[in-house]
């Protein structure tokens, strides 16, 4: 039964992550932006997500998963392409331009309550791991 230590071992692993998350690391200064080819930055950055395992993993699953592997027209291979790189292309146009807003308009404190409370979050997840094997030998 494998269950059972699976849960005890994650449950430890969430309360560890709450109590982390209770004394987060001292903030640093941003990194200085280059100024230099915006072409040449979004081919970088392509590169290192479409290397990425996962990226190619999730990838072939979805692919799979719609059918694309065995559909003998290419047409719809592009179009699920297109609508996942578009997709993917507007989530980080959303995502920078969200973050270079908030950046300059938020609180400092605000970093820190919400790192408190994804910390009483894990802290909860990790008693109803726990929690459910105390439950299963009383």
């Amino acid at each position: 039964m494998v269950e059972v230590p699976l849960k005890l071992v994650g449950g430890v692993f969430l309360a560890w992550l709450g109590w982390k998350s209770f004394s987060p690391a001292p903030m640093r200064e941003a990194a200085e932006a280059r100024t230099g080819d915006l072409f040449e930055t979004a081919a970088a950055t392509f590169f290192l997500t479409i290397t990425n395992p996962m990226t190619i993993l999730a990838f072939a699953a979805m692919f799979a998963g719609l059918g694309l592997a065995e559909s003998p027209r290419h047409v719809d291979a592009a179009i699920v392409v297109t609508g996942v790189f578009l997709g993917s292309l507007l989530w980080w146009f959303i995502l920078s331009g969200g973050v270079a807003l908030a950046r300059t308009r938020l609180p400092d404190s605000l970093s820190r309550r919400v790192s408190h409370l994804s910390g009483v979050i894990l802290f909860a997840f990790a008693a109803l791991a726990i929690g459910s094997v105390a439950r299963g030998y009383f």
